[in-house]
């Protein structure tokens, strides 16, 4: 901060930059009783928003190594920004203060700032794209695969036997031989598959062009994969398998940000 940097301002910031007890301390003992928070995270008023909006551990996770800017007055208000570090899955966040006439904070306005273009590395599915998807049905997290059929109609529907066959390529076995997705792939072989484990904050979409294998081998790899429920469902394996060739994965797993392709 500087010389001129109001001592609320500076408290707060430095609490989200190096958040110890003490600084957040510090912080809260120069919010205003009644201050107001307007933040991505929460609207609130009061003591317990504030000291919400100095410990959001997303903000504090995202804002470290982040590259701080001059604390600067804007419409009443001193704003500074905190460039996210390079990989982060934002650019970062920009913070308004106001001050009321004690120089307590008696307002705080929190902006997400939108991450900059990013390079994708090189198409590799992992260990962990198949755990995630094998385990779909058992925990909930079920994916949902889209396609459009022949006359422009996108679709959508959960499909519980979606994995990976290989480091390029996700497999699906369709019960239903007559299905829509299975009449809409000569004609549009574009396929995404969106799978979503929000408690965990892990996000994760699939862009590919899918066909139908019926090779013995690959049939049998893909029906033998599904779940029990599923397979139970067509004993007869009058299904399909339908192979997706995965152009792009794109979102968030446990390790980190995805971004992958061709």
């Amino acid at each position: 901060m500087t010389e001129t940097t109001p001592a609320a301002v500076d408290a707060f910031v430095t609490a989200l930059r190096d958040p110890t007890d003490e600084h957040r301390a510090d912080a809260q003992a120069l919010l205003a009783d009644a201050v107001e928070v307007f933040s991505p995270f929460g609207v609130g008023t009061g003591a317990d928003a504030g000291a919400a909006a100095l410990a959001n551990p997303r903000v504090l996770g995202l804002v470290r190594g982040a590259d701080w800017s001059t604390p600067e007055g804007a419409d009443g208000l001193v704003a500074v920004t905190a460039t996210a570090a390079p990989g982060a899955p934002v650019g970062g966040f920009k913070f308004a203060f106001g001050l009321d006439a004690d120089g307590k904070i008696d307002r705080i306005e929190q902006d997400l700032l939108p991450g900059g273009a990013r390079t994708p590395g090189p198409l590799a599915l992992t260990d962990t794209h198949a755990e995630l998807l094998t385990n779909a049905l058992t925990n909930g997290t079920t994916p949902i695969v889209a396609y459009v059929d022949a006359d422009g109609v996108p679709h959508q529907s959960y499909r519980a036997t979606v994995q990976v066959l290989d480091d390029q390529r996700l497999a699906i076995w369709i019960r239903d031989p007559a299905g829509g997705l299975l009449r809409a792939l000569p004609v549009n072989p574009n396929v995404s598959v969106f799978y979503a484990d929000r408690a965990n904050g892990i996000t994760l979409q699939f862009v590919g062009r899918a066909h139908v294998d019926d090779t013995d081998a690959v049939r049998t790899t893909v029906f033998d994969a599904s779940p029990r429920p599923e397979r139970d469902m067509d004993w007869r394996r009058r299904g399909v398998a339908v192979v997706l060739d995965v152009d792009r994965v794109e979102g968030r797993d446990s390790s980190g940000v995805v971004l992958m392709a061709r």
